[in-house]
C-alpha cells in the first residue's frame, strides 16, 4: 500500500544518479563468491533500491562509498547462502513465489513516488520499462526465496522470547515504544492533472507535420530525433529504442504498431505524449524501433481549463452524483480508474498535518474538497475509517516478542554465514 500520498511527497530523482550508471557501467567484478560472480551493474541496481526505500537524498561520494560497501558485504553474504542453499536438493522455489517477491519489491520503490504516472516517466526517461525494472529483481527475489528455505532448514525452528527478555527490553525503550495503534484511512481520488488544451495540440501536430516533411524529404531520422526528440537518453543515439517485445512497451505504444512492418514510420500517441515511431527491423515479435518524443506544453490557459473541470467535479459530488461513475468519466490517474479511484490505505501517523488538514472531521463516504497539487487537481474520498486505539498491555509485549524474535531470528542467521564462509572461496576486488 502507497504509504504517501500524490502532492505532499518530495523525493529526488535518483534514476539520474544511479540507473544510468547500471546501464553504462562495464560489467566490472566487485566481488566472487565461488562461482557466483557480482558486478558494478548489480551492486549499482541494490544501490539504487536502497536510496529509493530510505529515502537518502545525500548523494555525495562518500556516502555511496559508505552505504555501497555495506550493501556489497550483504550481497556476498547472500551469494554464500545462494551457493550453500543450491546444494541442498530438498530446496525448490516455483516461479509464482518469485513473481510475488518481485511484486513486492517493486512495490516498496512505488511507494517513494507520488503516483503510478510519476513512477512510470521517471522509468521512461532512463529507457526503462516495468517489465525491465521487474527483470533485474527476478534473479534476487529467487535468492531471498531460497535463503529463507535454507534458513529454515538450517536452523529449524524460532528463537524463543522469554518474559524477562520482553521485560528488559521494554524498560530500556518503553519511552520510544508506541502504546498507541495509529488510525487508518483508506482512499481513493479523482485526479486531474494539468495537460495541454485544443491550442497547445495543434501546436505540437503541427511540429510533427514539419518532422515527417523534413524526413520525407530526405532528412536522416536519426538527425531529426537529435534536433526534436525530447527523450534526452534515446535523442543522443538518434532516437533508436534497440530490438523490443511487447513487454518492453507501455501497453498503449504496442496497440498502435503491433502491425508496423519494417521502413514504416507512424505517428502514436501515450501518456507522455506524441512518438513519431521509424520501424526498422522486425524479428517475430521483436521489433527494431527508433523514436521521436515530443512533450505537450501546457499553458496558463490549459490550467485554467483543468481548474473549471476540477470545480464542475466538485459540484457534482455536492449535488450526490456517485464518486466511482465521477472518477470514470474525470479522472486522469491510469493506474487508479479501473479500481474506481483506490489509492490505498494509509496510517494516520504517517500521513501530513497538511494533508490531515482537509480529512480533519470528515468520516467514511465523505469527499474533501478540492486541492491544488503541483500536477493539478485532486479530491480524495474516504472509503474508510478506521480510528486509533489504545494498545492493552498484552498487545505491547507481544509486539516486543515479535521485534526481539526477528533480532534473534537475524543473529542466528550471521551466525550460520560466517560459518558456511569458512568452506566457501571468497575474492573481493579492490577497485
Amino acid at each position: 500500500m502507497r504509504k504517501h500520498l500524490l502532492f505532499f511527497l518530495i523525493i529526488p530523482i535518483l534514476f539520474q544518479f544511479i540507473l544510468i550508471g547500471a546501464e553504462t557501467l562495464n560489467d566490472r567484478i566487485e566481488a566472487v563468491v565461488e562461482n557466483e560472480v557480482i558486478t558494478s551493474g548489480e551492486l549499482q541496481t541494490q544501490l539504487f533500491t536502497y536510496y529509493l526505500q530510505n529515502r537518502i537524498t545525500d548523494t555525495t561520494k562518500t556516502t555511496r562509498d559508505s552505504i555501497a560497501n555495506i550493501i556489497l558485504q550483504q550481497m556476498i553474504n547472500d551469494k554464500v547462502i545462494k551457493v550453500k542453499a543450491e546444494e541442498d536438493t530438498t530446496i525448490t522455489v516455483d516461479n509464482s513465489e518469485v513473481e510475488s517477491e518481485v511484486e513486492k519489491n517493486i512495490e516498496k520503490i512505488k511507494e517513494n513516488y507520488p503516483d503510478d504516472t510519476t513512477f512510470f516517466k521517471a522509468l521512461q526517461q532512463e529507457g526503462l520499462t516495468l517489465s525491465k525494472l521487474k527483470q533485474r529483481y527476478r534473479t534476487k527475489a529467487r535468492e531471498q526465496i531460497l535463503a529463507r528455505k535454507f534458513f529454515q532448514n538450517k536452523i529449524g525452528y524460532i528463537p524463543e522470547v522469554t518474559q524477562s527478555e520482553i521485560d528488559s527490553f521494554y524498560n530500556a525503550n518503553k519511552d520510544s515504544i508506541p502504546d498507541h495503534l495509529p488510525g487508518e484511512y483508506t482512499l481513493s481520488h479523482i485526479y486531474i492533472v494539468y495537460k495541454p488544451g485544443k491550442h497547445s495540440l495543434s501546436l505540437l501536430e503541427n511540429k510533427v507535420k514539419s518532422i515527417l516533411k523534413q524526413y520525407a524529404d530526405g532528412v536522416s531520422f536519426s538527425k531529426l530525433a537529435r534536433k526534436y526528440s525530447e527523450d534526452t537518453l534515446s535523442s543522443s543515439h538518434g532516437g533508436v529504442l534497440g530490438k523490443l517485445t511487447k513487454s518492453d512497451m507501455l501497453p498503449e505504444i504496442y496497440s498502435q504498431i503491433s502491425d508496423m512492418g519494417e521502413g514504416e514510420i507512424r505517428v502514436v500517441q501515450s501518456r507522455l505524449g506524441y512518438h513519431i515511431v521509424l520501424c526498422t527491423g522486425r524479428d517475430g515479435d521483436k521489433y527494431v524501433l527508433s523514436h521521436i518524443l515530443l512533450v505537450p506544453k501546457v499553458t496558463r490557459a490549459d490550467s485554467l481549463e483543468m481548474q473549471r473541470t476540477a470545480e464542475k467535479v466538485y459540484k457534482l459530488l455536492q449535488k450526490g452524483k456517485p464518486f466511482k461513475e465521477l472518477v470514470k468519466k474525470y479522472s486522469d490517474d491510469i493506474m487508479t480508474k479501473d479500481k474506481d479511484g483506490l489509492i490505498g490505505t494509509f496510517e494516520e501517523a504517517k500521513m501530513s498535518p497538511q494533508l490531515l488538514q482537509y480529512l480533519k472531521g470528515l468520516k467514511t463516504g465523505d469527499f474533501t474538497r478540492i486541492i491544488n497539487t503541483p500536477n493539478g487537481f485532486e479530491i480524495l474520498y474516504i472509503d474508510a475509517y478506521k480510528p486509533g486505539k489504545r494498545l492493552s498491555k498484552d498487545e505491547i509485549r507481544n509486539s516486543i516478542r515479535a521485534i526481539l524474535s526477528q533480532m534473534k531470528q537475524q543473529e542466528a542467521l550471521n551466525k550460520l554465514v560466517d560459518r558456511l564462509k569458512k568452506d566457501v572461496y571468497i575474492r573481493v576486488y579492490d577497485q
